[in-house]
């Protein structure tokens, strides 16, 4: 029943959708949201949406709201919003970028220019992913030019602690170090997804992985391939940083103990994980108090656990209360 009723029309048959989209059984709901991809209807959003947080229809669900098309943008926009879980999140963005439209990518293109890098991930993934449905350019060359650069500084200023605190005594900061690195490669993934909302996407995917390696006779036609498509002055950019700076350059560089500066970056990159990196950190920084720790808008349940956490080892001659920090 359930799949017959996606191959008629008028208003019955998304009645009857309704009364099985909220059936028990999950396998009826899942064949009940097939049905809604090819018989797609505005008045099912308030059931959809939802379904994007239920692990076993979370891709259906995505298909059926994007079918809607623009309807669904608004509600989509305000889930990305709203939504706690980052599962739901990524489904959300992931419903723009498949509905592909100018209102949709609108809302995809507020998500990049955040200063949030979780909104700025899936902003840019989700153009990518739009420019290759459409099959032509989502971002104008010289925005995509700007983006790019942008996500490669966050490469470089990561590097550099990546490296820097990987080879730590303290298992709390070669953490810390190992989250720097992981920013790094998403970092990069960001920038060349920038570059995909201008450029054909197919070639790009191979210079990330080629970059990605960290070998550099692998990664050499890569830059190769860039140093041909990109603007000289861009391309110079590219250059300085993989050929003509090495990684341990930049350790070197930034000094022989560089904790308490990493520490203070990672507070303030706006990555939830780095900052509860940072916090666990910290404890091996006898410098760098726990008042460092502003958490007035903080709302992360990982970083506050890890403030708490420390604000209970800190003895009271060598910082201030909970209640003083609070303050």
């Amino acid at each position: 029943a359930s799949r017959g009723l996606g191959a008629l029309s008028g208003d019955a048959p998304v009645r009857r959708l309704r009364i099985l989209l909220e059936h028990p059984e999950l396998e009826i709901r899942r064949t009940a949201l097939q049905s809604t991809v090819r018989r797609p209807s505005r008045a099912l959003l308030d059931l959809l949406l939802p379904m994007l947080a239920e692990p076993g229809l979370h891709h259906e669900a995505r298909l059926a709201v994007a079918a809607v098309g623009d309807h669904s943008v608004p509600a989509l926009a305000q889930l990305l919003a709203t939504a706690t879980e980052s599962r739901v999140r990524s489904q959300a963005a992931n419903a723009l970028a498949q509905i592909g439209t100018g209102r949709a990518r609108a809302v995809l293109l507020s998500l990049v220019r955040s200063d949030d890098l979780g909104k700025r991930h899936l902003g840019l993934r989700g153009l990518a992913r739009a420019r290759v449905r459409i099959g032509q350019p989502v971002l104008g060359r010289t925005l995509a030019h700007r983006l790019f650069l942008r996500e490669l500084r966050d490469y470089r200023d990561c590097l550099a602690p990546a490296t820097a605190l990987g080879a730590h005594r303290a298992a709390e900061v070669r953490l810390l170090g190992q989250s720097y690195q992981e920013s790094a490669e998403m970092a990069l993934e960001r920038a060349v997804q920038a570059l995909a909302c201008w450029y054909e996407p197919e070639p790009l995917i191979g210079v990330l992985d080629r970059i990605r390696s960290g070998d550099r006779q692998l990664a050499s036609p890569a830059l190769d391939f860039l140093e041909h498509i990109l603007p000289r002055s861009i391309f110079g950019v590219v250059r300085k940083i993989f050929e003509e700076t090495t990684v341990e350059d930049v350790a070197v560089e930034e000094g022989a103990d560089p904790l308490e500066k990493w520490l203070e970056a990672a507070w303030k990159s706006g990555d939830s994980w780095l900052r509860a990196c940072a916090v666990r950190a910290s404890r091996c920084s006898p410098s760098f108090g726990a008042e460092r720790f502003q958490t007035e808008t903080e709302t992360d349940p990982t970083v506050l656990a890890e403030i708490a956490a420390l604000l209970s080892t800190v003895a009271p001659d060598r910082g201030p209360t909970p209640q003083e920090v609070s303050c």
